[in-house]
């Protein structure tokens, strides 16, 4: 399984490095990607080589938010004791480039937030906003399957989809419907 593909930057997980030698510690255990935790805006580094320091991650995929906080993502910059911008997240082995990394080419920004065990057994579910950031709620949605099948439901009150779970990974052809 590949990193995720965040509008064209790998997704920061737990244990990645930073340019200056210190290791990522996501703090929330509940959002898998790669068998690896999410790294999130927020979550601290272990102590800067350079500074002495223990850093903390300040900037993220703002369009992409993981239980409330933006999404870390390759570059996010780290704050400690070194000049601004001079320490920040390295994410970068293979990323996904698929159907489903997330792209700016579509109407709505999606938030993904997935989780995947050894079971293999795969779990899926999107936060739907439009281009002013505002959940789409109560919003008909759709999206096709590997193998044809078309999932069909609405948006809760706050904009997101229901958990889907899989048996294998799935690459869905994404689509919403807004309600007037």
């Amino acid at each position: 399984m590949l990193r995720p593909n965040i509008f064209g930057k790998s997704m920061a997980l737990n244990g990645d490095k930073t340019s200056t030698g210190a290791t990522c510690i996501a703090t929330l255990n509940t959002a898998i990607a790669d068998g690896k935790a999410m790294l999130r805006v927020g979550d601290p580094t272990t102590q800067c080589p350079k500074c002495k320091q223990a850093g903390q991650v300040i900037t993220g995929e703002n369009r992409v938010m993981n239980h409330g906080k933006a999404q870390a993502v390759h570059g996010s910059i780290v704050r400690c004791g070194c000049p601004h911008g001079t320490h920040f997240v390295i994410a970068d082995d293979p990323v996904n480039t698929g159907s489903d990394a997330i792209s700016s080419n579509s109407s709505s920004a999606l938030n993904k937030n997935s989780s995947f065990s050894t079971r293999k057994s795969y779990h899926i579910r999107y936060l739907c906003k439009n281009d002013n950031n505002e959940a789409l709620c109560h919003s008909s949605y759709y999206f096709y399957l590997n193998n044809g099948e078309r999932i069909v439901g609405k948006t809760n009150g706050d904009g997101y989809t229901d958990w889907h779970e899989f048996s294998e990974q799935e690459k869905p052809n994404f689509h919403i419907i807004k309600d007037y």
